[in-house]
């Protein structure tokens, strides 16, 4: 199997010190050849947003596939090798995404860190995160576009764990909760993503996901085998 380069992506603002623990996790869990690019945001009133820094990590990359890992994760080892090889088993071509289980959605309901193919962005008009969200429903987007045109694939086995204060069940850790969370998660822009999300799944035409249950195991293999 030849082993493509893939660029990993760090959209980062404010946790320098989860940055170092993702950016010294990475060569000792990845497996897979790699290189990192970190690209920082920066605070209001100058904050550009995840999907236009993500954007400029892809336009820096020198890698055929890309990965995106938000600064609060966790790589467990193996993580890349056993996604890159679970994507080009499931897509000959090469061409496709494929979730990591971030250990909050147990089922591939829609994948928040990733790996890809940089052949999709045409498919995706150009941009993994769609550029107009401030920070949520942008993966939201980017899985339900990629399940739509049989590029999805989720592997249970490439455990990136999302350190991150919310569950899909609802429960907060608020000792998590920090600046970042705050500025990411305030009302208003959410507002703005939901509505953007809803727009666009109109008149895009993908399916739009909400009101997530916990799955059940059954549910939790089948998603393993899509």
């Amino acid at each position: 199997m030849m082993k493509h380069l893939v660029s990993v992506c760090i959209p980062t603002l404010g946790r320098e010190d989860k940055l170092a623990r993702l950016v010294d996790l990475i060569p000792i869990t990845a497996e897979w050849p790699h290189e990192i690019i970190v690209k920082y945001d920066n605070w209001p009133p100058d904050r550009k947003g995840c999907p236009l820094v993500l954007a400029e990590c892809v336009a820096a990359s020198r890698g055929e596939y890309v990965a995106f890992l938000g600064n609060d994760c966790l790589p467990e080892q193996g993580w890349l090798r056993i996604a890159m090889e679970r994507l080009l088993k499931k897509f000959p071509d090469g061409v496709g995404l494929a979730g990591f289980n971030d250990l909050h959605w147990l089922a591939g309901e829609f994948a928040t860190m990733w790996v890809a193919s940089k052949q999709l962005l045409p498919m995706l008009d150009g941009f993994f995160f769609w550029p107009g969200y401030k920070h949520c429903g942008c993966d939201n987007e980017l899985t339900e576009r990629c399940r739509k045109i049989g590029k999805y694939t989720w592997c249970s086995k490439a455990r990136v764990l999302h350190d991150h204060p919310f569950t899909p069940s609802g429960e907060t850790d608020w000792s998590k909760y920090d600046k970042v969370y705050e500025l990411a998660y305030n009302s208003v822009d959410q507002a703005h993503d939901i509505a953007l999300l809803h727009e666009r799944a109109r008149t895009i035409g993908f399916a739009l996901r909400e009101n997530f249950t916990r799955p059940t195991a059954e549910e939790q293999a089948a998603a393993e085998d899509e």
